[in-house]
């Protein structure tokens, strides 16, 4: 009984002491929240795989949601998502520490930052309940670690992931282009049917590569073009489907006036890809409006045009988006007629 009463009095006591401080004054009430809320210190998710949705809204660069389906990752409901950066988002969410908790003043500055340019991070599970959502700041004045602080609080902390040097803001800083898949093609070969390779800057290199059940037949794009009559080397035609497994672009192109400029530059060639369920894809690669002067003119054929002094060229996929590709990533596509057949 005694117990009880004494319980009572306690709880009185503490009910007096809130009231007191909502009354009286409300910013000490979120001081003494935070005091005794060790939530706003809770940045972690052990359980990685529970994250479905992941919102990260960016003054500068604009609002980004990202929703996995079938295990992969996309952005704004339209694009498939940069596979990397995502998991270096991922990476942040189950890694990140607290590296110390910054003094009085370094937290008022911290906080007036937050307001200005801070990242807002929300993380949702498969149910579409929130995770986690905070804010992402700059670094401190020393560079070493980033600013967070829990949504709905006030205590900023410095926040690090162990190997990772440098302020992690730059993980959620970028621009739908960049967080965008930049796969340019990204094919199975076993579901390739045909392969048209057409070079305006050389007809008899292009060709038509045709899979008929196991065996592949070859004949040039274009009528004109005369037709080589040796076997086909079957084992180099097959191992060539294996070049359009992952080709990665060096960067997607964004800025209207320069994608004007490539679409006027020279076309030096189509790719046309079929595949067995009757789907199909195009690719439209053109010279870059500032690797003219590279070419080699003493190379003959498409190599001229195609090689490692010129380096980059732009191409145009059937969606209209246009891409940075580099020659050392393609040589191994972009081959003549005459390189399937045995000597």
């Amino acid at each position: 009984m005694k117990k009880n009463i004494l319980m009572l009095v306690v709880l009185l006591i503490l009910g007096g002491f809130t009231y007191y401080l909502v009354d009286n004054d409300k910013d000490d009430v979120a001081k003494t929240i935070d005091d005794y809320d060790f939530s706003y210190r809770d940045f972690a998710i052990e359980n990685i795989d529970d994250v479905a949705k992941i919102i990260v809204v960016n003054r500068t660069k604009g609002v980004f949601t990202f929703q996995k389906h079938n295990n992969t990752w996309f952005v704004n409901d339209s694009f498939i998502a940069s596979k990397m950066l995502v998991n270096n988002m991922l990476a942040v969410f189950q890694r990140i520490k607290i590296d110390y908790v910054p003094t009085e003043a370094a937290q008022m500055n911290a906080m007036k930052g937050m307001m200005l340019n801070g990242i807002k991070v929300e993380i949702y599970d498969k149910n579409g309940n929130a995770m986690k959502k905070y804010f992402v700041g700059d670094s401190p004045q020393n560079s070493i670690g980033t600013y967070f602080v829990m949504d709905g609080y006030s205590k900023p902390l410095v926040m690090t992931m162990p190997g990772f040097k440098g302020n992690l803001r730059v993980r959620f800083s970028y621009s739908l282009n960049n967080w965008r898949d930049r796969t340019v093609l990204g094919e199975i070969p076993e579901n390739i049917k045909k392969i048209e390779l057409k070079y305006y800057i050389d007809k008899n290199s292009s060709f038509v590569l045709e899979r008929e059940k196991d065996k592949f037949e070859i004949h040039p794009a274009f009528p004109d073009e005369k037709e080589i009559s040796k076997p086909l080397d079957q084992k180099f035609a097959n191992s060539y489907l294996v070049s359009f497994t992952k080709k990665i672009a060096e960067g997607l192109i964004a800025d209207k006036e320069f994608i004007e400029n490539v679409l006027n530059q020279q076309l030096l060639a189509e790719l046309n890809i079929e595949r067995k369920n009757g789907t199909k894809k195009s690719l439209r690669i053109l010279m870059s409006p500032s690797f003219d002067k590279e070419l080699l003119p003493n190379n003959k054929g498409i190599y001229k045009y195609f090689n490692n002094k010129v380096h980059r060229y732009f191409a145009q996929d059937d969606k209209g988006d246009i891409y940075q590709i580099q020659y050392g990533v393609f040589d191994d596509v972009l081959i003549p007629y005459q390189s399937f057949f045995k000597k």
